[in-house]
């Protein structure tokens, strides 16, 4: 203990633990994340979106030896207010306080003029008919949420207000359009960048409904039920149409990690070491224990994941855009011994439709977003939101202008936009660049509606487990959708998806392909004579070095190759070292 003699700050200590120069220290501070279950939208006449789940980050401090209480808040169901996420001391004592995180309020209704406040406010319900009631929105809860936006009364088509998220407000309904959901806020104590906590959308009669917070808020509807919100992100569900449902609140999360490489607790569906820190993932709703381990457990197996999100379907109709690619991460995370991790692969999406996020150790690779509808003014602009999306969609024809969907920085890109004449799709993102723009009127100029190319920052892992596309020996995953244009002549070629297994557009004589499965690549936009449009399932590969134990799992068997034992999960399974 010599070496540890002397008088030392805190953050000294910290970051000696951190960087592994002091072992076996207990740590006596912890940092955490508590979000809390996002609330229920609120139902028929219709209703506005659920208020997200209350948010709070920061230090506590713990006694060595003591257990603790964790509760991960559920989701509230149809108009029901989300459950409290809690880190609180055994019945010792030995921790001085409860941190609570609220529930999220749940949205309001035209048949019940009440909206309650939570960790976020949810949105005001509407009442169909000229001179319907106006509702206030729910308040949120000081230093965790937000309050809803109102209804807009004067209308009959009963347009709803969006549940406040995390960050920001719910907005206001105005005239025949619902109020978006309140945008979340971001966190990357999991060792990525997440968002939570985002407000449900409002419904509304027809109309425009209101768009899910950024953060897993669940959209409003215009003709039936509300978008569930996404699970453990807490956020809103959306707001539902006449005689329907809202959307559920999606459950929250309780992080906790403490610096070092030495796991001392046990609790926690994954625990693993990222940058320097061990952290337990709380993601199983109901009460958890955080307690004390009698022997702690060096967490020694450094693996590197590539997770890739499930890519998005193209646009249908004629002249539809490309789907976005899947998000991709990787990264390295140190695992411990005995606990199972469980693998989860995005499936790609159908015409007109999202692709679904794959995950590993609660890591997360975004869903691709769909690309726009071809003839359609309305719903011609490429899907994709920052924070929900890998990769956004590209625009499908027949708006002036229109733009593609956003991607996430650090995991995808965004879709290519429209041209000042409408003509022509956009593209979709691919992971390693944007969705091409339509730049001419004859579809197929290049280099007009092709999808953005994919990455192949991870050639040297996609090589050695044969996935991915490959291009003259270098490998490409998560390539976005080519876009479709429309016009009376056969255009001068077919756009083509990115590299990395993005689907062709379809044209007036040639057929759409679809995105290539395990690669998140995205569908090519739909065209005149049909085809297939969907995106390209995720995909999950893990490696180590070949010196460390092989792992059980029953999902898949390991390869092996320079050195490195090799995982490679098509389909969900679990994983235990």
């Amino acid at each position: 203990m010599a070496a540890y003699s002397g008088i030392w700050t805190l953050s000294q200590v910290a970051l000696a633990v951190k960087q592994g120069t002091w072992t076996n220290v207990p740590p006596t501070t912890v940092e955490y994340l508590l979000v809390a279950g996002g609330g229920g939208g609120g139902q028929s006449s219709p209703g506005g979106g659920g208020g997200a789940g209350g948010v709070l980050q920061g230090y506590a401090g713990v006694v060595p030896g003591a257990s603790y209480f964790v509760t991960v808040g559920g989701g509230g169901a149809n108009q029901t207010s989300g459950q409290a996420s809690v880190f609180a001391a055994d019945s010792s004592g030995a921790f001085t306080g409860r941190i609570v995180a609220t529930g999220g309020g749940r949205g309001g209704s035209g048949a019940s003029e009440t909206t309650l406040g939570g960790g976020s406010g949810g949105g005001g319900g509407g009442q169909g008919g000229a001179g319907g009631v106006t509702q206030f929105p729910g308040s949120g809860t000081s230093g965790q949420g937000n309050t809803g936006g109102g209804n807009y009364a004067q209308s009959s088509v009963g347009p709803c207000g969006g549940g406040g998220g995390a960050g920001t407000v719910g907005l206001t309904a105005v005239s025949s359009v619902a109020g978006n959901g309140g945008a979340g806020i971001a966190s990357d104590i999991t060792g990525t960048r997440v968002v939570y906590a985002g407000g449900g959308g409002g419904g509304i009669i027809g109309g425009t409904a209101g768009i899910g917070g950024v953060g897993g808020g669940g959209n409003g509807s215009t003709s039936t039920t509300g978008g569930a919100a996404q699970t453990n992100t807490g956020g809103g569900g959306g707001g539902g149409s006449s005689g329907s449902n809202g959307g559920a609140g999606g459950s929250g999360i309780v992080v906790i990690r403490y610096p070092g490489t030495v796991q001392y607790f046990s609790g926690g569906d994954s625990i693993y070491g990222v940058n320097g820190f061990v952290v337990h993932v709380f993601t199983t709703t109901g009460a958890n224990t955080f307690a004390p381990l009698a022997t702690p457990i060096q967490l020694s197996i450094p693996v590197e994941y590539l997770i890739v999100g499930g890519g998005a379907g193209g646009g249908g109709g004629n002249g539809g855009g490309g789907g976005g690619a899947g998000g991709v991460v990787g990264s390295t995370i140190t695992v411990t011994t005995g606990l199972s991790y469980v693998v989860t692969i995005g499936s790609g999406g159908a015409v007109d439709t999202d692709g679904l996020d794959s995950v590993f150790a609660s890591i997360r690779a975004l869903k691709g977003g769909t690309g726009g509808y071809g003839g359609s003014t309305a719903a011609c602009n490429g899907k994709g939101v920052f924070g929900i999306n890998g990769s956004g969609g590209g625009v499908g024809r027949d708006l002036a202008n229109a733009r593609g969907g956003a991607g996430t920085f650090g995991q995808g890109n965004s879709g290519g936009n429209g041209s000042a004449s409408g003509n022509g799709a956009g593209g979709g993102g691919g992971a390693g660049g944007a969705g091409n723009s339509v730049t001419n009127t004859e579809n197929g100029t290049a280099p007009s509606g092709d999808g953005g190319v994919g990455t192949s920052a991870y050639s040297a892992i996609l090589s050695a487990v044969s996935q991915g596309q490959n291009v003259g020996g270098t490998y490409y995953i998560a390539g976005g959708g080519g876009g479709c244009g429309y016009q009376s002549a056969v255009p001068s070629r077919q756009p083509v998806g990115g590299y990395g297994g993005g689907g062709n557009a379809g044209t007036n004589s040639l057929a759409s392909t679809s995105g290539l499965a395990n690669t998140g690549g995205g569908g090519g936009g739909s065209g005149f004579v049909g085809g297939t449009v969907l995106g390209g399932s995720g995909l999950v590969v893990l490696r180590y070095p070949s010196t460390y134990p092989a792992a059980a799992s029953a999902s898949v068997s390991p390869t092996t190759s320079g050195g490195y034992r090799y995982y490679t999960f098509t389909s969900g399974g679990t994983i235990t070292w």
